[in-house]
């Protein structure tokens, strides 16, 4: 979209922070409590033949059905349930791209894209530099990252008001590829009986490393990406009212983003959009797929596929 249009946007939303408390398998509780919508309740065998359905396994859910001795789930039931334990975010808003950067911004049509960044809180900072470590070893000022939080990652988001649809351009994070380097580094180093690395001309101490690392890619390695595009989607939905939401495909996104050399995890864009219950589809969004010079990216793709989600 043309900056205009996204500052406009940003303009009717409170650009503050915005303080994200999640749990495992919280956009499983969301996505449910979204289809019973204003209905209040729904009964679980009509959910069981919704896309949906397979929600309803997920270890959270189930322990909620198990209290409905009624067969329907509610609000109510949804909201009572209590995580034993939360994950604060602090997500912040930017914008990343221009028509002029088409050719590296990795956009799928020219102009620029919301950007969510998830950011740690001041308390995992001040851990940081207890331990001796410092946060800008885990930055990389290429990308979208927040100038002064420790932004553990981030969603680009294109969409258009018109249409009512978006496209989550991609959900990516440097901190955790970085932390994971220097933890099989520092693994290494201690296996060999020494007690500093080198990285990037400087020397780093092995037992420091490991005190972070250790603890951090146990907290944040494995539930980032269920974080990021959970909130993607409840962003979408609450915030910019829009309920049809779509996610790249792996060969697809890569040619529109005009990505040659360097590809994401493939997983990202294959096991995570089917555990979000995305379906598949050859129709993309309008408004990516009639763009004139985005056109000219789209016609290479013999056999076209996209991820969608319908919000309910």
């Amino acid at each position: 979209m043309d900056l205009k249009t996204l500052e406009e946007v940003l303009a009717c939303l409170d650009e503050d922070r915005r303080l994200f408390f999640y749990f495992e398998e919280q956009y499983a509780v969301y996505m449910l409590s979204k289809l019973i919508g204003e209905k209040q309740h729904l009964a679980i065998s009509q959910i069981r033949q919704h896309c949906l359905a397979k929600l309803l396994n997920k270890p959270r859910v189930k322990s909620i059905i198990r209290h409905c001795g009624d067969g329907v789930l509610t609000h109510e039931r949804l909201e009572s349930f209590i995580a034993d334990s939360y994950k604060t975010f602090v997500v912040t808003l930017a914008h990343w791209g221009h028509c002029d950067s088409y050719n590296w911004s990795q956009t799928s049509r020219p102009g620029v894209n919301l950007v969510l960044q998830f950011n740690l809180t001041n308390e995992h900072d001040q851990m940081v530099r207890n331990i001796g470590l410092d946060t800008e070893l885990f930055k990389r000022w290429g990308h979208p990252i927040h100038q002064q939080k420790s932004s553990i990652a981030w969603s680009r988001i294109d969409f258009d008001l018109e249409s009512g649809k978006a496209l989550i351009e991609e959900i990516q994070t440097d901190w955790i590829r970085i932390a994971s380097y220097h933890h099989r580094v520092a693994v290494c180093a201690q296996k060999n009986g020494n007690e500093q690395y080198r990285y990037g001309g400087a020397y780093y101490e092995t037992e420091k490393t490991l005190r972070y690392t250790n603890q951090f890619l146990a907290t944040y390695g494995k539930c980032w990406s269920e974080v990021v595009l959970g909130y993607s989607i409840q962003f979408i939905a609450d915030e910019l009212g829009i309920k049809d939401v779509y996610y790249h495909d792996y060969e697809t996104g890569a040619v529109l983003k005009n990505l040659r050399s360097s590809r994401p995890p493939k997983s990202l864009y294959t096991e995570l959009p089917k555990k979000f219950c995305f379906s598949q589809t050859s129709e993309g969004p309008s408004f990516v797929i009639q763009d004139k010079r985005a056109k000219r990216r789209y016609k290479k793709i013999k056999s076209p596929m996209w991820w969608h989600l319908k919000v309910a």
